[in-house]
């Protein structure tokens, strides 16, 4: 008999995270569902923690990889400029199809201030001028890179990342060593994300029953609305728009094109990193 995909595994496990929760939000505050919540609490935690242990080194080597593998200056100015004006260009078709979902379909209807009351009673606003913000940020985006990389600040990996495989197509052949350590370690980031994904069935089915055991019902339902829009306008967007873009711009079919970058694409999901 043939296994079922992970995407089909994936749909199951949230099915019946799903159905768990509904069905321990009805027995209500029993021993059995303190000690279902409690072991769906352990699995739902070790997913998380397992992507967020292989996200830093697989941002920082992916990063230094793409940046690097641009060997020529020239080569390495058009791209980023091309890149940069095709990403002005979906964002702003991204906003203009957030702000028109969220006219009309009004995802925040329902949803009261008083529901978050309880997770916002110890939140403090706090009030920077923006000179202070501005040097803040930057602070934030200019680090040491053992502080960065140990205490997972993305921005900050992010931006090591750059200048190094910046640093790396200036050097030329004479860092060739390096430019394939940074490879290789992408090629075993991708490795330990594969082997994590074979739980995502059980994290995301452990994760979706807490939540739906915990959480009140209205505030579920009214969640569940705007996730609903959300996910449709992302959908929208990388479904139709961006494989429309692709296609009238270079020809290359969108299913070819879905082929190729499938593995970047799943990386980007399981990492919620672009």
């Amino acid at each position: 008999m043939r296994r079922p995909s992970l995407n089909s595994q994936i749909l199951f496990g949230c099915l019946l995270g799903l159905a768990g929760g509904s069905w321990l939000a009805a027995e209500g505050a029993t021993p059995l569902a303190g000690h279902v919540l409690y072991g769906a609490r352990l699995a739902g935690n070790l997913f998380l923690d397992l992507l967020r242990m292989v996200l830093v080194p697989l941002v920082f080597a992916s990063i230094v990889t793409g940046v690097a593998n641009l060997r020529a200056h020239h080569q390495m100015h058009r791209v980023w400029t091309t890149t940069l004006a095709f990403f002005v260009l979906t964002m702003a078709i991204a906003i203009i199809i957030g702000f028109g979902a969220a006219h009309l379909f009004r995802p925040g209807e329902g949803l009261h201030l008083a529901m978050f009351a309880e997770a916002t009673r110890d939140y403090q606003t706090r009030q920077m001028p923006l000179p202070d913000y501005i040097a803040q940020f930057l602070r934030g985006l200019f680090q040491n890179p053992f502080k960065a990389l140990a205490n997972g600040e993305i921005l900050a990996v992010v931006m090591i990342a750059l200048f190094l495989g910046i640093a790396l197509v200036v050097g030329g052949e004479r860092y060739r060593n390096i430019r394939n350590l940074m490879t290789e370690l992408q090629e075993l980031c991708l490795m330990v994300v594969g082997w994590i994904m074979h739980l995502a069935p059980l994290g995301l089915a452990a994760l979706l029953l807490q939540l739906v055991a915990t959480q009140d019902g209205a505030l579920l339902g009214s969640l569940g609305h705007f996730i609903a829009v959300v996910i449709g306008s992302t959908l929208f967007h990388g479904a139709i728009v961006l494989p429309g873009i692709l296609w009238l711009v270079t020809g290359v079919s969108p299913l070819h094109f879905f082929k190729g970058a499938r593995e970047a694409l799943l990386t980007a999901f399981v990492t919620s990193s672009s």
